[in-house]
């Protein structure tokens, strides 16, 4: 260990909007860098991140991610990061690949596991092995299909499947275009993950090279968050790190791309299974500023929010509105993630010859906005918004101080101001200042976009089966490989094969590497009640649950409606109802009118949610939830606008109607290679219980295939009026139901809260919660398990009904599918068989044991894998495994929220049943599961003859799921 800390504190400073305290810090015989964010969190984070500059899109930078996390210095073993995955009580662990950056993260809320993934992370960063092995594992290799030498050659690899995937969609293609012509003299134009059809051009030899130049002490930043302090991770860098390595060359080149002259223009295509008209996606992009620089990044989102926030914002609106194209792009807004700014916008469901009359249009729109302004309480209420994000600690599962890193990340690796990018509160006080001069608006306008010319239009025309001739010319250029094989050449691709397989299924020591232990779980779970339950003082038996937290000046409330019985049809449309409620106008106000006035004052959400009865899964429950967050000192106004969402929402706007579906076919289609291997989960348990019929109605292909019939609804016609008279027979059954509420934030901020209960109009009050029945038996099922979809990879799925008693048999399934996770599916479905990644589940809602593949390369002989690993598991029996997949159930059960996210889940969890002792009772029994409990259910569930397939697969593979009884559909873009 270092004697002395050698690291220069360069400053240190409290930003009071986050509630933690920045000090910035070199580490002078190195140069490496070190921000550590202190505060009060116990949910410790880490990231230890690096330049890496692509000069090609090999994706060497994405396979060096993978290939550095197989075995290190200290660590010689062949999978450190996911055997580290189940030997720790990790919050949060991964690695990514950036534009221009590299990063490995992880949280955790106990002192020794930090530690311990500290020095595998450091170890792997710093001291890989980077064995020929594993990189032809993670990278790309070729083999002979079947390992027969007089078969044909193919390309094996996780990135180069992964990339396959991450490939497919249209948006993926279209925003690395937009790249490519913004940054074409910087590494920006390379996609830095890998093309598919450059990813078997990357070689070893420049893999190690790329290693030693980027990931060096000289390259590098730390990062660190929560309640560890500053000397203690110093200490460690040093002992583990920079006393052991040489400083480096830090990487100095300018990323920066000159202006342009002139605007630039592509044209492009992409994959289309069946050529129709209007299905053109065209994008137009400019370089609005520097991403490190707080100033320009603010004024760079205060443009786009003025233009795209909401509907009724002028760019959005003519966006969704445009006669020229079917809905906006995914592409609208800002991107943040390279050196420079980008803002964009387009359309999506066009055809090449528009391009010219709309970017005209987009023109007019920006110079009107540019020429008249904005009212001041618009704009007000937009820098609201900023400050509001600058406040929000979220509320999901991603820790806070990854949340933070990743906001400072840009600033960190370019040697920016760090601070500036944390502390935004000046810059936007700054801001508002500067709104109150007549030409601030204008003039940003005409810098940013009128008068830029550092932007270009992309146009990506559909080429019919232009993934099918991509194959044939890998497949040609494989045969051509293939010929010029002498014997000798067939026989190190033989070897090489056998090599690899022979190291896949070797058995490491697992005792190399650091884990906590079942003695290192906390034996009590955290309790959160509210502070207080109290009766609306206008209406007395209508209660609400108040949540004092630190909440860092945001309100958050939430409206529960109690779903009473829906019709087949009123279920079938009820995600769709959810999703447009805040989308239409209310009581007197057309939707564009209404969505600005919300916007000025807060977020508003609508979601459904159906959870079985916990004792009884043939009774389940659904609750209508409507949320709100904003500012804490627009709290009336947010509540005033929450209580009238859903008595005042109007179901006779015909024209916005067919906008927003057309807008949400759209997003559907483009989503499907990012859902698939959920989707195909849902195909296979739609048969075998309610919930899961249910469940695929509403987020599977049946969603899809409706949608796909409701966008050729024409305004005003029959089919619109079916769908408004649905709507409203909907609203009608949940304004009379019982409600209750909650409000999260400062105890102050709760003291002079209350909603207007009169309003709501409800036909009864819940003077006490009880779960009442609610019938799912009347929907039915799809007949097609199996769908083509337009990709280059395979998402496979097989559930098993599990769970007849549930409250008994839960704990030790959720324990079985971690067990067969970690032990069998990982090796063989992604080491071996080369998919993204794969596993196994227990969703205790569904009562089902779900398998599951994404981004496979592989069909029949995923599902084969499935089956063995049942067999696997019935013949092994190791108490290390048993324990750590006891500690992985436990994790996940355990997992950390902001104490705004916690008290929204003890809401949820009350609304449902689930008290503290449910929870409690389940994570006990999780800790006393045993091998006897595990191989029980196994033979109980897992071997009969009951599960249900899905599979959503790329095309060409429709005989041979027909050949197991399968029922193929096609879900493409229609």
């Amino acid at each position: 260990m270092s004697k002395k800390n050698l690291f220069t504190c360069i400053n240190e400073r409290l930003v009071e909007s986050l509630g933690v305290r920045l000090g910035e810090y070199i580490h002078e015989p190195s140069g490496a860098r070190h921000y550590h964010l202190d505060c009060d969190d116990t949910n410790n984070a880490f990231m230890v991140a690096f330049m890496t500059l692509p000069t090609d899109s090999t994706g060497v930078a994405h396979v060096l991610e993978h290939t550095a996390l197989c075995g290190s210095s200290n660590y010689p073993v062949r999978d450190p990061f996911f055997m580290m995955l189940r030997r720790s009580l990790n919050t949060y662990m991964n690695a990514f690949t950036g534009s221009d950056t590299t990063a490995y993260p992880f949280a955790t809320q106990n002192k020794k596991d930090f530690d311990n993934l500290l020095k595998v992370y450091l170890d792997a960063a710093f001291f890989p092995i980077l064995h020929p092995l594993d990189f032809a594992q993670e990278g790309c290799r070729i083999e002979f299909e079947s390992d027969d030498v007089k078969n044909p050659l193919t390309y094996q690899g996780v990135v180069y499947n992964e990339m396959k995937g991450a490939m497919s969609p249209p948006s993926s293609n279209l925003w690395q275009h937009v790249y490519t012509t913004l940054f074409p003299d910087t590494p920006y134009r390379h996609n830095s993950g890998g093309e598919p059809s450059q990813i078997p051009n990357l070689s070893h030899e420049a893999l190690k090279a790329f290693h030693a130049k980027h990931y060096c002490p000289a390259n590098a930043v730390f990062m660190t968050y929560g309640s560890f302090s500053a000397s203690e991770h110093q200490n460690r860098f040093q002992e583990l790190v920079l006393d052991r390595c040489g400083k480096g060359t830090k990487n100095t080149k300018n990323l920066e791309q000159p202006c342009f002259a002139s605007r630039s223009t592509l044209v492009t295509s992409y994959n289309v299974d069946r050529k129709d008209d209007r299905m053109t996606h065209l994008v137009w992009a400019w370089v609005v500023g520097d991403a490190t620089d707080p100033e320009q990044l603010m004024e760079a989102h205060l443009i786009s929010l003025i233009l795209l926030e909401h509907s009724g914002s002028p760019l959005r609106h003519f966006l969704e509105t445009t006669s020229l194209a079917n809905s906006p792009s995914e592409l609208c807004g800002i991107d943040d993630s390279a050196r420079q700014l980008v803002f964009f916008c387009g359309v999506e469901g066009s055809e090449a010859d528009n391009a010219d009359e709309i970017e005209a249009e987009i023109y007019r729109v920006v110079n009107t906005v540019a020429s008249n302004g904005i009212s001041a309480a618009e704009i007000n209420g937009i820098i609201d918004r900023l400050e509001l994000a600058q406040r929000d600690i979220g509320g999901g599962s991603y820790p806070f101080g990854l949340q933070l890193m990743s906001r400072v990340l840009p600033a960190a690796i370019h040697d920016a101001s760090v601070w500036g990018l944390l502390n935004l509160e000046p810059t936007i006080d700054n801001l508002r200042k500067s709104i109150n001069r007549p030409d601030y608006i204008e003039g940003l306008f005409k810098k940013l976009l009128i008068e830029n010319r550092h932007a270009s239009r992309i146009s990506m025309l559909p080429e019919e089966n232009k993934s099918a001739r991509e194959s044939r010319a890998e497949s040609d250029q494989l045969s051509s490989l293939r010929e010029k094989l002498s014997a000798l050449e067939e026989n190190a691709v033989m070897k090489s094969a056998s090599a690899l397989k022979q190291r896949q299924v070797a058995d490491d020591d697992p005792d190399i590497l650091p884990q906590v232990t079942l003695a290192d779980v906390p034996s009590e779970i955290k309790i959160v009640n509210p502070s207080s339950v109290r009766v609306f003082q206008n209406y007395k038996n209508c209660l609400v649950n108040e949540y004092a937290v630190a909440s860092n000046g945001i309100f958050r409330a939430k409206i529960a409606y109690k779903i009473p019985f829906l019709t087949p049809l009123e279920l079938s449309y009820f995600p769709l109802w959810c999703e447009y409620l805040t989308e239409f106008g209310s009581s007197s106000d057309g939707y564009t009118s209404t969505q600005a006035r919300r916007a000025m004052v807060g977020d508003f959400s609508v979601y459904g949610m159906v959870r079985p009865d916990p004792s009884d899964s043939k009774i389940h429950h659904a609750w209508l939830i409507l949320g709100a967050k904003g500012l804490a000192r627009k709290r009336h106004e947010l509540l005033d606008i929450l209580v009238r969402i859903l008595p005042n929402v109007r179901f006779d706007e015909s024209l916005r109607l067919k906008d927003l579906l057309m807008q949400s076919k759209a997003e559907l289609e483009q989503s499907i290679t990012d859902k698939a291997h959920h989707m195909a989960i849902l195909a296979a348990g739609a048969s075998l219980s309610s919930i899961g019929t249910l469940a695929e109605l509403w987020d599977g292909a049946t969603s899809v295939k409706l949608l796909q019939a409701l966008s050729k609804t024409k305004v005003g016609g029959a089919e619109a009026t079916l769908i408004f008279q649905t709507f409203e027979s909907i609203r009608e059954k949940l304004v009379g139901s019982s409600f209750r509420t909650a409000f999260i934030g400062e105890g102050a901020s709760l003291l002079d809260v209350d909603l207007d209960t009169s309003l709501i109009r409800p036909e009864k009050a819940l003077e006490n919660l009880k779960l009442e029945k609610l019938d799912l038996s009347i929907m039915k099922t799809r007949d097609e398990n199996a769908w083509v979809i337009n990709s280059q990879v395979n998402f496979c799925a097989k559930v098993f009904p599990a769970g007849d008693d549930a409250q008994k048999d839960a704990p030790p399934l959720s324990v079985l599918a971690r067990y067969i996770q970690d032990g069998f599916l990982h090796q063989h479905i992604r080491e071996q068989g080369g998919a993204y990644g794969g596993g196994a589940a227990y969703d205790a809602d569904s009562r089902s044991f779900r398998f599951y593949s994404y981004r496979d390369p592989r069909l029949t002989e995923t599902f084969n894998d499935f089956t063995r690993s049942v067999e696997w598991f019935l013949n092994d029996r190791s108490e290390s495994r048993l324990e750590e997949s006891i500690l992985g159930t436990v994790r996940a059960l355990d997992q950390p929220s902001s104490p705004s996210g916690e008290a929204e889940r003890a809401f949820s969890d009350e609304l449902f049943g689930r008290s503290h002792w449910f929870k409690k009772d389940f994570r006990d029994s999780v800790l006393a599961v045993t091998h006897d409990s595990l191989r029980e259910v196994c033979e109980k569930y897992l071997l009969s003859g009951d599960a249900g397939l899905g599979v959503f697969c790329k095309s060409g593979n429709e005989q041979v799921l027909t050949s197991r009884g399968m029922q193929v559909g096609e879900l493409y873009s229609v």
